[in-house]
């Protein structure tokens, strides 16, 4: 993987990030809040360890791993986003749904495969 897409990787994950500490400052539901505090606690600690060198090879990543973790933050972002109770924070989850979406293409691009 070169270094210009782990940076829009990282950039993208970032990004999600944000927008998950700004639903998290919003949120009205102690639970919903510590889920989101949780979901962004994960996507830190996998920027801190998966994406930290930029010096890895295609071959010597687990793009699987990456692509399954996008799947679960995404997961748990689509339950929090049906059970908000106020459209007003929609953006924010568009934002952060749009950031994975792009993390994503990151990952596959550097593997090859795509569209």
């Amino acid at each position: 993987m070169n270094d210009q897409t782990i940076t829009l990787t990282y950039a993208h994950i970032h990004g999600c990030i944000e927008q998950l500490e700004a639903l998290a400052k919003g949120c009205c539901v102690d639970g919903r809040r510590s889920t989101i505090k949780a979901l962004v606690l994960d996507m830190q600690a996998y920027l801190d360890t998966r994406l930290d060198t930029g010096t890895l090879a295609v071959g010597e990543r687990d793009f699987d791993a990456d692509v399954e973790q996008l799947s679960e933050w995404g997961a748990i972002l689509g339950r929090l986003n049906v059970t908000c109770c106020t459209d007003q924070r929609a953006p924010h989850y568009r934002d952060a749904f749009d950031h994975l979406r792009a993390a994503y293409e990151q990952l596959m691009a550097a593997a090859g495969i795509g569209h």
